[in-house]
């Protein structure tokens, strides 16, 4: 999938990349590794995979409608000469029908998959991220909630939703343009604009959210605070 192949290195990257700032700006022995700790970085990470499955899911919905709205420019089509009226010998269906039953029916398959996984895969992502918010806001307290891991929790996310809209944003107005005004020759397959297209119309608005948080966090001023820790007595 379209989205799945851009957004998934994308994540991974920024992980490793955000935790490599944070051991070097802190230092090994800087680093808290009791389980309380722990459990926060967890909780935010979770949510950040529980939203990006969410927005798969709601990629592949937006596919799946724009499927059963225009199968052949959301899944692609080959252009085929016009079939002369059918002339029925016997029960079995014409030659020259068969094969474009084939692919509409193969285009309502994909549309009602793509709209049962689509929504699937958005309420699970929309459940789990409930759940890690939940204990997000159970366990933190309000210093916390100003600290440098959330403020690492949002950098990250606007990361990997801008990056995905600076791929897929030109690459989805490529694919629509290119369907609507690039002819293709007879037994051409023309590629389908759904998928890119859908992928864009999800990625753009978290994007703008998260970045939005983050500019919002950096005007207010608020300096990421940490829990002050207990010196070990001598």
């Amino acid at each position: 999938m379209t989205l799945l192949a851009v957004i998934i290195p994308i994540a991974i990257l920024g992980v490793l990349v955000l935790g490599a700032v944070m051991f070097f700006q802190r230092g090994s022995a800087a680093i808290d590794a009791s389980p309380r700790p722990l459990l926060r970085v967890y909780l935010y990470l979770g949510s950040l995979v529980s939203i990006l499955v969410l927005v798969v899911g709601l990629a592949q919905t937006v596919t799946g409608v724009l499927g059963a709205i225009a199968p052949d420019f959301t899944y692609g089509n080959s252009e085929q000469p016009v079939p002369p009226p059918p002339v029925q010998v016997d029960a079995t269906t014409p030659p020259s029908i068969a094969p474009l039953r084939d692919l509409q029916d193969q285009n309502d398959r994909r549309t009602r998959e793509s709209l049962l996984q689509g929504i699937t895969s958005a309420l699970a992502g929309a459940l789990f991220w409930a759940v890690h918010w939940y204990g997000r806001r159970t366990l933190e307290t309000a210093e916390e909630r100003t600290s440098s891991l959330r403020r690492g929790y949002y950098l990250l996310g606007t990361a990997i939703f801008g990056i995905a809209s600076i791929v897929l944003v030109p690459m989805a107005v490529y694919n629509t343009l290119h369907w609507f005004l690039i002819p293709v020759a007879q037994f051409e397959f023309r590629p389908g604009a759904g998928e890119s297209l859908a992928a864009a119309i999800v990625v753009v608005p978290f994007w703008i959210l998260f970045l939005r948080i983050v500019l919002a966090d950096y005007r207010s001023g608020r300096v990421p605070t940490e829990p002050m820790r207990t010196a070990p007595a001598s």
